[in-house]
């Protein structure tokens, strides 16, 4: 049975067991058999002025939050607000709005979990922490789509898993760490999704060397229209991926104006798609970036 949780504006929200809310759902990925996936890591930190997403992502310095145990959201409309959840959020309505709130779970799969029918969800300055190595192994950090703003994901094997139509802008995803054989993406996007937007925002893999900051691949299906701007990507193996080896299905994407720091192997790694590639250049001298 759910008991409902702390009194929350508009709608009704319902605490849930923090095991129970998306855990269950697993989305089955394939980073095992990348071919450019390796175990090593490498410590070699770049000393930088933060970006902006970097000082200004998650709850806001100073805010008040109120603890919870995992929450459920079945009402359109609802705001969530103020909250420091031990658990699990899982959306499951139109139009919710996020904020300034804490997620924090060792336990599940999806510490943020979107259903992928959901329109007009909204996560602004929210936090997420999936307990690193004292976490789930392959957990990703927020699951499906949405408009994600200033989130600052951490702690987790996969930061953002967007969904068709998603926005992330002034966001971060820092320092991922997960028990097991983990494969580390900031923004994994496997194909079956389009109109993706990624801009402004700091992906930080530095002193992993694998996978990617940004992997963009057709496993399942077409990954079209996906749009990354703006941002500052660091290290992991190749930096960037549009990777289109599995299967004939296209893959279309642009890399445009983001300042990208040499992973392992490389910048990039752009196989078999389709790539509008401009205005790349080095996190650190500031030099033009070929493809």
């Amino acid at each position: 049975m759910l008991a409902a949780a702390a009194s929350l504006p508009l709608g009704a929200v319902v605490a849930t067991d923090a095991a129970a809310a998306g855990a269950h759902h697993k989305h089955h990925h394939h980073k095992h058999h990348r071919k450019h996936a390796h175990k090593h890591h490498h410590k070699n930190r770049h000393h930088h002025k933060k970006a902006r997403a970097e000082v200004e992502a998650g709850v806001v310095p100073g805010t008040r939050l109120r603890s919870s145990g995992s929450v459920t959201v079945t009402t359109p409309g609802t705001v969530v607000k103020g909250l420091d959840i031990n658990g699990t959020l899982t959306i499951a309505a139109n139009n919710v709005t996020v904020k300034n709130t804490r997620v924090t779970s060792g336990s599940a799969y999806n510490i943020v979990k979107v259903d992928d029918s959901a329109t007009g969800v909204t996560l602004d300055h929210v936090t997420v922490d999936g307990k690193g190595m004292n976490g789930t192994e392959g957990a990703n950090g927020v699951y499906g789509p949405g408009t994600y703003n200033a989130v600052a994901v951490s702690g987790v094997e996969n930061g953002f898993v967007p969904s068709s139509g998603a926005t992330i802008t002034g966001s971060w995803v820092h320092n991922l760490a997960s028990p097991g054989s983990p494969h580390y993406d900031g923004i994994q996007i496997d194909g079956a999704r389009s109109n993706i937007t990624v801009k402004n925002s700091t992906v930080d893999l530095t002193g992993l060397t694998q996978t990617s900051a940004v992997m963009v691949d057709n496993y399942f299906g077409p990954a079209t229209n996906i749009n990354i701007t703006g941002n500052r990507l660091l290290g992991a193996g190749y930096t960037v991926y549009a990777d289109g080896q599995f299967n004939s299905n296209p893959i279309t994407v642009t890399y445009a104006n983001n300042r990208i720091g040499k992973g392992q192997w490389g910048y990039s790694l752009l196989r078999s798609a389709s790539v509008r590639w401009s205005g790349n250049t080095d996190a650190r001298s500031g030099h033009a970036l070929g493809r």
